[in-house]
C-alpha cells in the first residue's frame, strides 16, 4: 500500500531542494578564492557559512536517525497536520532572514576557516539529500510524537517535525549571510 503524501513534509523537501539551489547559485557564480574570503577579521567567509550549516545539519541528522528509528520501532503512525511548539516557532521567527537577532554559535558549530570550498558545498548538497531521504522515509510517522534536542542546548526540545522546519530555517539564515558576505567583499 502507498504511502499517503504528505503536504507539510512535501514542503519541507521543497525547502531543502530550495536551499541546494541557492547554495548553487552561490557556489557557480564565484570563484573558489572568493566563497573563502572573509570581510574581515571577525565575520565568516560564504564558505564558512556553508560549513556552519555542515556542522548543525550532521547534528541534527544524528539526533534525526535515533528519533525515527524509534517511531519506526514502536510503529508510532500519524499524519498531518504537525504543529511548531512554542520553542520552535519562536526560534524560526529568529532564524528567517534577514537576521533580527544576532545568535552566536557555539564552541562545536564554529566553521573552522574552510580551506576547500569545492568540498564544502558538496558536503552541504549531500547533507540536504540525506535529510530528504530522512523525510520520504518518515511520510508515515508521527513526526510530532518524538522529541529531540537541539544540537545548541539539550535542554531545549522540540518535535521531529519543529527540527526540520528550525533545520529549513537556518539554512535560509545562513545562505543570506554568504550572500551577505560575499556583497562585503565585493564592495570592500
Amino acid at each position: 500500500m502507498p504511502v499517503p503524501e504528505s503536504a507539510q513534509i512535501n514542503q519541507l523537501i521543497r525547502e531543502l531542494a530550495e536551499s541546494s539551489r541557492s547554495a548553487e547559485t552561490l557556489r557557480a557564480a564565484h570563484p573558489a578564492a572568493e566563497l573563502l574570503r572573509r570581510s574581515g577579521e571577525q565575520r565568516w567567509s560564504a564558505a564558512e557559512c556553508i560549513e556552519h550549516l555542515n556542522l548543525t545539519n550532521r547534528a541534527y541528522l544524528a539526533k534525526i536517525d535515533k528519533a525515527l528509528a524509534t517511531l519506526h520501532e514502536k510503529e508510532l503512525k500519524g499524519d498531518e497536520p504537525y504543529r511548531l511548539e512554542w520553542n520552535a516557532r519562536l526560534l524560526k521567527f529568529w532564524l528567517e532572514p534577514p537576521s533580527r537577532l544576532r545568535l552566536p554559535t557555539t564552541a562545536p558549530f564554529q566553521p573552522v576557516k574552510a580551506k576547500d570550498a569545492t568540498i564544502t558545498f558538496r558536503d552541504f548538497f549531500a547533507l540536504n539529500e540525506q535529510l530528504t531521504e530522512r523525510l520520504k522515509s518518515a511520510r508515515d510517522l508521527d513526526l510530532s510524537a518524538a522529541k529531540i534536542a537541539s544540537p545548541f542546548a539539550e535542554n531545549v526540545k522540540y518535535s521531529v517535525y519543529s527540527a526540520f522546519v528550525l533545520i529549513g530555517a537556518h539554512n535560509r539564515r545562513h545562505l543570506w549571510q554568504a550572500e551577505s558576505a560575499l556583497s562585503a567583499i565585493r564592495h570592500k
